[in-house]
């Protein structure tokens, strides 16, 4: 018999057909996919596995979420995150009214295109800058060079359309418009300076793409993106 009693804090699923899923007398099945998997603070026994696509988390030996007693300390450690990012601020372009949602699968656990930025802050890198200013590249300035890929990107996720500003180098540098409101998550590159966004023009992938090293460094960082959103907790 369960010690524990059922509720709205506790239950087993013994028909499930992977029960037990740890080496626990008793695991609380409440929490099977673990809603804490997203966060690297979380206070579960976990390691990461280094692929060609990116950080994965491995949760394989972890029992805390399934762990009765731990109920009380899952549901605090959710509750202080979700104050976080109801507190949190961002600074690029257009982020006061940056509230869209994805338009439909694989992407719906993004909530909105600034949780779309934290994810994507763990994956810009050198690789995904554009060849040119590669050598400018630094942790304190990932955005560098990520403009094309990532705006097209975030059309695949949210919609919408791209848009494209001139630079003095002949460059264009891309954002987003969706619905009547637009976002340029790449825009801190740029430091204090801001962009003149009422002088553009609509950006089509198509062109773009042309260039092969710019379509493989967008694909480059999509699977990153999806690697790190659709990697289930064991």
């Amino acid at each position: 018999m369960d010690p524990y009693g059922y509720s709205e804090r506790y239950f087993e699923n013994r028909e499930c057909k992977y029960y037990p899923c740890h080496d626990l007398e008793h695991v609380n099945c409440l929490f099977c996919y673990c809603p804490m998997y997203p966060y690297a603070d979380c206070p579960g026994d976990h390691t990461y596995i280094e692929k060609e696509s990116g950080r994965i988390k491995n949760c394989t030996n972890c029992t805390f979420p399934h762990r009765a007693e731990n109920y009380e300390t899952v549901l605090r450690f959710l509750s202080s995150h979700m104050a976080q990012n109801d507190q949190k601020s961002y600074r690029f372009w257009g982020s006061d009214h940056a509230d869209q949602k994805p338009v439909g699968e694989p992407y719906s656990i993004i909530r909105d295109p600034g949780h779309l930025y934290d994810i994507l802050s763990d994956l810009w890198c050198a690789e995904t800058c554009a060849p040119r200013m590669r050598a400018q590249w630094s942790e304190d300035n990932k955005t560098l060079g990520q403009c094309s890929i990532t705006a097209f990107l975030v059309q695949d996720i949210f919609g919408g359309e791209v848009y494209g500003i001139p630079l003095a180098d002949g460059s264009v540098h891309c954002y987003n418009v969706v619905g009547n409101r637009a976002f340029d998550l790449t825009s801190e590159q740029f430091g204090e300076k801001t962009l003149d966004y009422s002088h553009s023009s609509r950006q089509f992938r198509e062109a773009h793409f042309q260039k092969e090293e710019k379509r493989e460094r967008y694909e480059l960082l999509k699977s990153r993106l999806l690697s790190k959103i659709l990697q289930p907790a064991p």
